[in-house]
């Protein structure tokens, strides 16, 4: 019997390490969606969900290779770009095996503390404004205390911040003030007795000559501008 002619078949070359690489992309995947899922039923423990969120997240950027964005809009939709760079930036500022202590600060003192020290670590920027940080989790007295340095200093930190403009705000209605309409005539005035005089000295040096009759006009004129200028310069 005559041999059958086996046909080629053309395997798909995958690159080594592919299916292991998006198995631990999954893995990854549903260790935030765990962790997530605990920051929302853990209303008391949210900072430290939030955080580690966060963690999982940074860790699962470094694996990925299409755009980020992207990439949660197809796996991670339901907890959103925005949220994720929240706990992503948290992640990053707080170190909590460092400086436990900073999980007992909501969330939202901590993004604004993120803002305040330009993206570095929240507890060394809160040592460097000296601040304790070294007691124990369950000091209730000492952590009520901690709480509210960390509100005063924000709130001090907002007002520094806030007074630039208000002195921005000042100096508007000063300038409003100068640029009055007869203010505006008097600078217009004094500037037109300047270059009258600077003429008329011109006039006197120069061997270009005018009419005595044009020289005392203007003369009349710049001594008239004059006695205008100082009756009003401090009106």
């Amino acid at each position: 019997m005559p041999k059958k002619n086996k046909t080629n078949r053309t395997r798909k070359n995958t690159p080594k390490g592919t299916k292991k690489k998006k198995a631990d992309i999954s893995k990854r995947i549903n260790n935030i969606l765990e962790d997530y899922s605990d920051f929302i039923k853990n209303n008391s423990r949210s900072t430290l969900y939030a955080i580690k969120t966060g963690q999982g997240l940074n860790l699962l950027r470094k694996k990925i290779e299409e755009n980020w964005e992207t990439f949660i809009d197809n796996n991670l939709k339901h907890i959103g770009i925005r949220q994720c760079q929240r706990f992503s930036s948290l992640a990053r500022c707080v170190d909590i095996e460092k400086h436990p202590v900073l999980l007992n600060l909501p969330r939202t003192k901590l993004y604004t503390l993120n803002t305040l020290s330009e993206k570095e670590d929240i507890g060394t920027y809160l040592e460097e404004n000296n601040f304790d940080l070294d007691f124990e989790d369950d000091d209730k007295e000492s952590i009520k205390q901690f709480q509210t340095e960390v509100n005063d200093h924000i709130k001090e930190c907002k007002t520094k911040k806030a007074s630039p403009s208000k002195n921005k705000s000042e100096s508007k209605k000063t300038d409003e003030k100068k640029s009055t309409p007869k203010n505006k005539k008097f600078k217009k005035i004094k500037l037109f007795y300047r270059w009258l005089n600077k003429d008329l000295k011109k006039y006197q040096t120069s061997t270009k000559k005018i009419s005595k009759k044009k020289h005392e006009y203007l003369t009349n004129i710049s001594d008239l501008l004059i006695d205008y200028l100082n009756e009003n310069k401090h009106k």
